[in-house]
């Protein structure tokens, strides 16, 4: 008989929202060959996408909240303020729920059930005592370093039996306050090869359109890359907060025969139209974006957006990265102009990918799964 998994949720986002709940919605499908897979949404979703129909799902409250919290202030600062009292009121009834949704938890799992907790949001809620793998999707600093919304969501959570973070830095960061480990994102690449014709200067973007992204610096980028290498398109996947402003710079920059918002878009095979990836994030704890770009076999252009970064792009290698701008547009233009060097870095980056592939996920969630079951449960 199966052993039962409970995944624990917030809320079940949409797939917009990024790679957290795609990393989940491709990961449920391999853990149901093993587990019984029941997911728990602490709040109810507005829109799910039945992301998880196959799979029971327990909501403990009806209530829908937006989790948009690190926004509050920002509201406040732009005069939103129907927004700011909404994200007030949200944050308040988080806060007063804590005690009523761990009652409600015992109730569904108990201390001999392996659970799986998706952010420390959610941590919080976990009754005392229960033992629980927690993953961090984002840098190890945005929860235990100064960051102050996320210290406190960390001091606030109960303690989990093992971290898992993204990388094998964060992990090692850890290591001295909590019983760490780690486990990289991965991209099921079935059906998926590498284009054989080479494609010329045509760049993508995909992602969310969001502060943490930082999209308005693609559009510096391009404006930068015409003036001194006219000969290329620049389309950009994804949606968010930021596309009306971008659609607004697009034309004020000249930019428009250049440079297209092309939406939202869930196939993973897009990839192979263009020749390079670019890639402008604040932060990442590890990117989504850049596996699947390895799974189709192009380069990765990135700022250093954390130390995901490095154990991903082999710099010069299989991509490139840097923080300044003109550096980061020679480096196009050369890779552009350069068809043996384009090939060559594309071939590097598709033979990589195996690191980040489906059976390899799957041998290093079992036994993580596997090491927890034996170690810390009754």
């Amino acid at each position: 008989m199966k052993k039962d998994l409970y995944i624990v949720f917030e809320k079940i986002h949409s797939l917009k929202l990024g790679g957290l709940i795609a990393t989940y919605v491709s990961l449920v499908p391999i853990w149901q060959k093993y587990y019984n897979v029941k997911i728990i949404s602490l709040f109810r979703s507005l829109n799910s996408d039945h992301l998880f129909d196959d799979c029971e799902i327990i909501t403990l409250s009806n209530k829908q909240i937006d989790f948009n919290f690190p926004h509050l202030f920002q509201e406040l600062k732009h005069f939103h303020i129907l927004r700011f009292f909404k994200l007030f009121f949200d944050l308040c009834y988080y806060f007063l729920s804590i005690p009523f949704l761990r009652h409600k938890m015992k109730k569904v799992i108990s201390k001999q059930d392996l659970v799986l907790v998706t952010c420390p949001v959610a941590a919080a809620f976990l009754p005392k005592n229960y033992p629980f793998l927690l993953e961090i999707h984002i840098y190890y600093e945005y929860f235990f370093g100064k960051n102050l919304l996320g210290n406190l969501q960390a001091k606030m959570m109960q303690k989990p039996a093992l971290t898992l973070f993204r990388t094998k830095m964060d992990s090692e960061k850890a290591k001295d306050q909590m019983n760490a480990g780690y486990v990289y994102n991965f991209f099921d690449n079935t059906g998926i090869l590498p284009s054989k014709k080479l494609v010329k200067n045509r760049i993508c973007y995909v992602g969310r359109l969001s502060e943490q992204k930082n999209p308005l610096r693609l559009l510096r980028l391009a404006r930068l890359l015409k003036e001194k290498y006219p000969d290329f398109v620049l389309d950009i996947y994804g949606t968010g907060e930021y596309y009306d402003e971008m659609k607004e710079k697009i034309q004020d920059y000249g930019l428009a025969k250049h440079v297209f918002l092309k939406g939202f878009t869930k196939d993973k095979t897009i990839y192979k139209n263009y020749s390079l990836l670019w890639m402008t994030s604040l932060f990442e704890g590890l990117s989504l974006v850049m596996i699947e770009a390895k799974a189709n076999g192009i380069p990765i252009f990135t700022t250093p957006c954390g130390d995901g970064v490095y154990e991903v792009v082999h710099d010069g290698v299989d991509g490139f990265i840097f923080d300044n701008d003109e550096a980061y547009v020679q480096k196009t233009i050369e890779v552009l102009t350069n068809e043996a060097l384009q090939k060559q870095l594309s071939k590097n980056s598709y033979q990589d990918f195996k690191r980040f592939s489906k059976e390899q996920a799957e041998k290093n969630w079992l036994q993580i799964f596997d090491k927890f079951t034996t170690d810390f449960l009754d």
